[in-house]
């Protein structure tokens, strides 16, 4: 045999295709990986950084029944996730059945690490979907069907009635609202009857409501609409207007909206209180209102309007 089909041999011998190359390299990480999740416990590691983080969390006590790491998917996963009344400033603690969210395909526009979350509770399911880069956070979140019960628990002593669907736009940039498109409705929008401020609220059966609003500029919120009620309902209302917020404390945001309202007759009837603040020298044609509301979220005023 000559030198040169000794060469062509070691060469046939020696010249691995480059599919193979891959392959072997998928392996050797793959086998890597199975003998790092094998000999070191990283998800226990993953869910003692989440004891201590989550449940020890004096400000803001919070407590949940499992948590689980999954690999496939790089997540987590948690089961009856509890936010406790102290922390929502609520009678009621905020119970959400499981939490799950993982790891998604990254994001180019705007850039950061996609995440792909679901938050379930006995009455609804939101989905969200967030990007989040250095000192950013961008959100999505949309809910087909979102109960009223499953809002209360983070509205204080006001309570609602009704199945919602939600879609939201929120973008965070170094831990402030820098951006916001909300839009909320409902069919069966209502009050339940509850004190409120030193008030005995009757039962409000309104229906219909729409709500959307977006950022106009720094901590300025427009309220392009907020429509509540029809014909048939015993208050109609139509809200436009701003609100400065203060991101520090939401209760605090200054409220500059002009509100169109119109009472049935049935309703002041059960509510005959409103007689003592209503003038009907100030209302239109068609027994609409026009009111004025100012102050702040926590304590709002009003002004009737000619």
């Amino acid at each position: 045999m000559n030198i040169s089909s000794m060469q062509d041999q070691k060469s046939e011998i020696y010249n691995v295709g480059a599919k193979k190359v891959i392959l072997l390299t998928l392996v050797s990480l793959g086998a890597l990986f199975l003998g790092f999740t094998f000999n070191f416990s990283l998800d226990q590691k993953i869910l003692s950084l989440l004891e201590t983080n989550v449940k020890r969390n004096n400000k803001c006590p919070m407590k949940y029944d499992s948590a689980n790491v999954s690999y496939l998917l790089p997540g987590l996963s948690f089961k009856n996730f509890e936010i406790s009344a102290f922390c929502l400033k609520s009678s009621t603690p905020l119970v959400l059945k499981n939490i799950s969210t993982s790891v998604s395909l990254p994001s180019f526009s705007p850039l950061g690490l996609g995440m792909k979350t679901v938050v379930r509770d006995q009455f609804s399911t939101i989905n969200l979907l967030s990007v989040h880069g250095i000192g950013t956070h961008y959100l999505k979140i949309n809910a087909d069907k979102l109960k009223s019960q499953t809002l209360n628990p983070l509205l204080g002593e006001f309570k609602l009635g009704g199945d919602f669907t939600l879609n939201s736009n929120i973008d965070i940039s170094k831990n402030q609202l820098s951006d916001l498109d909300l839009q909320i409705k409902s069919q069966n929008f209502s009050v339940p009857a509850q004190f409120l401020q030193g008030f005995e609220l009757p039962v409000i059966n309104i229906g219909p409501l729409s709500l959307k609003a977006t950022m106009k500029k720094k901590n300025q919120l427009n309220i392009v609409e907020l429509i509540l009620g029809n014909e048939l309902s015993p208050i109609r209302a139509d809200i436009k207007g701003d609100v400065e917020l203060n991101q520090y404390n939401m209760t605090r945001s200054k409220l500059d909206l002009i509100a169109t309202v119109k009472f049935s007759a049935s309703f002041i009837e059960s509510f005959s209180i409103l007689n003592l603040f209503l003038d009907s020298s100030k209302q239109d044609e068609q027994g609409f209102y026009k009111i004025k509301i100012g102050g702040q979220v926590a304590k709002p005023s009003t002004e009737f309007l000619k």
